[in-house]
């Protein structure tokens, strides 16, 4: 019994031991694995942990590029790219700076804005590689003559400005825009060729003129419009009285819309006379306005507005039409061989004129051939051949062309040659004195024979007495237009005129 028991307790012992040594090897494989994977997580954080330090200077890095690129987007959308000014955007931001500035620091400061003269005219006939160049030019120009703490943008196009900042009396921004317009008198050689680069100027000052954004550039604007309306290439300062200028002219501009949607412009006739029939044989149509209360204006007091605001073709549409109309039985009772209408240089550079004079005359049944269009030099000096081709055409179609005013400006002879022309008016300023001047005699009578000799008919405008019309009767005009044979007068007066008329010879 003794025996069998102690056997029983050693196997108790053993299992025991056993047990121990399986738990002692499961503990220690269990600890082994334990500290495996600690210490792959411990590397593993250590990668999280350099991952995480990278991610964060790849954070920094281009939190860094997206605040640069961004000040550089700003930079370039407030950079003109053409002339590397400040544009529109930039100048607008600028000079509201500059009010609160004012209105802080009481520092007073004038805005400029300038204007190229005559840009379009470069870009239409030069080429508009011409025309970048005249505002790369302009702009140059303009960044020398300004001072240092001054700033000038381009707001498009050929518009430029200037914020004068710190000025101490209105004659420094008289001195600022006098520098301007010293600089602007250097001309831009372009491919061999010399460009003419003008510009006109208006400026306003903070606060004598305005203390707000609004009238300051409304100002500035105001006074730049009187430096291109009296002549161009000039600074004009803002002054009080030019505001009520601008809405006087604005309340006429107005006015001359509604004469035109009215038909309140209406052609006038005054009678061409023949010197060899002694007769009226043609008339010129010249524009009157008829206001509400019942006064006549000249083309004086309007055409120079409707030539600003665009609106000549409606007006020659509409003085076309009227007078077609109202001329045609003339033409058919054979009362008058042809009217003549003045054209306006513009209308050579919208393109539409061969359109509307054809559109008329087959609306109104207006003989082709018994109209006549009048045009100056103006129209020739910028794009010669266009004009021409113009004109070539509707010649082609029947219609007469004047060259009207010769003896004004260059009065080229060339033109004569170019040009297909049936008839020459000479200007006033020639007739005014034949009567009584050798000079004056000698020009009429050279022209007079010149125009014989290429075979077109020769007007003399502006003849007020007996003795020129007779003058200008022997030295070869063969028509005669001014106040000795009439004034230009309504439809209904020179209708009645023609019905009575009777030719009147002019004899020495």
């Amino acid at each position: 019994m003794n025996g069998e028991g102690e056997s029983s307790d050693d196997e108790k012992v053993r299992r025991l031991e056993r047990r121990v040594e399986r738990e002692r090897a499961a503990r220690h494989e269990a600890e082994k694995l334990l500290e495996q994977k600690s210490t792959e997580l411990y590397h593993a954080n250590q990668k999280l942990i350099a991952l995480a330090e990278g991610l964060e200077q790849r954070v920094v890095e281009r939190t860094q590029e997206l605040v640069t690129a961004r000040e550089n987007a700003v930079r370039l959308a407030e950079r003109d790219q053409l002339t590397g000014l400040a544009n529109r955007m930039c100048f607008t931001r600028l000079l509201t700076e500059a009010i609160e500035g004012w209105s802080v620091g009481n520092h007073r400061f004038a805005l400029l804005f300038i204007d190229l003269d005559r840009f379009k005219e470069i870009n239409d006939t030069v080429g508009h590689d011409a025309g970048d160049a005249v505002l790369q030019h302009a702009a140059a120009m303009i960044k020398k003559a300004i001072r240092g703490h001054d700033i000038v943008a381009r707001l498009g196009g050929d518009e430029f400005a200037v914020i004068c900042n710190f000025i101490e009396s209105p004659r420094d921004v008289e001195r600022v825009a006098e520098r301007i317009m010293v600089e602007f008198q250097n001309a831009l050689g372009f491919r061999g060729r010399t460009l003419p680069v003008a510009c006109s100027i208006g400026s306003a000052v903070v606060p004598d003129d305005a203390c707000n954004m609004i009238d300051l550039q409304r100002f500035a604007d105001i006074a730049l419009y009187r430096s291109k309306a009296s002549g161009r290439s000039v600074h004009t300062p803002f002054s009080a009285t030019m505001n009520e200028e601008i809405h006087q002219r604005q309340t006429l501009e107005n006015a001359l819309r509604l004469a035109l949607r009215n038909g309140d412009i209406e052609p006038w006739y005054q009678p061409i006379r023949s010197v060899s029939a002694g007769d009226t044989v043609a008339a010129e149509v010249l524009a009157r306005w008829r206001k509400a209360d019942g006064s006549i204006a000249t083309p004086d007091k309007f055409i120079r507005v409707l030539e600003e605001c665009g609106l000549m073709r409606e007006l020659f549409v509409s003085v076309l039409s009227a007078s077609c109309r109202a001329a045609r039985p003339w033409v058919e009772q054979q009362r008058l061989q042809y009217l003549s209408v003045n054209v306006s240089p513009g209308q050579f550079k919208l393109g539409s004129l061969l359109d509307d004079v054809t559109d008329i005359l087959e609306c109104t049944g207006f003989p082709h051939n018994a109209l006549q269009l009048e045009i100056t030099e103006e129209a020739l000096i910028y794009d010669l051949h266009a004009v021409s081709s113009q004109l070539e055409e509707l010649k082609q179609r029947g219609v007469r062309i004047a060259l009207d005013d010769f003896g004004s400006g260059y009065s080229s002879i060339g033109y004569l040659r170019r040009l297909p022309i049936h008839t020459l008016k000479l200007d006033r300023s020639l007739i005014s004195d034949v009567a009584t001047d050798v000079r004056a005699r000698a020009i009429v009578s050279a022209i007079g024979e010149i125009a014989k000799a290429i075979g077109v008919e020769l007007v003399a405008e502006g003849v007020e007495t007996e003795a020129q019309a007779l003058w200008l009767g022997r030295a070869g005009c063969d028509l005669l237009q001014g106040y000795l044979f009439g004034r230009p007068v309504s439809r209904a007066t020179f209708e009645e005129g023609l019905l009575r008329s009777q030719p009147e010879h002019l004899t020495a």
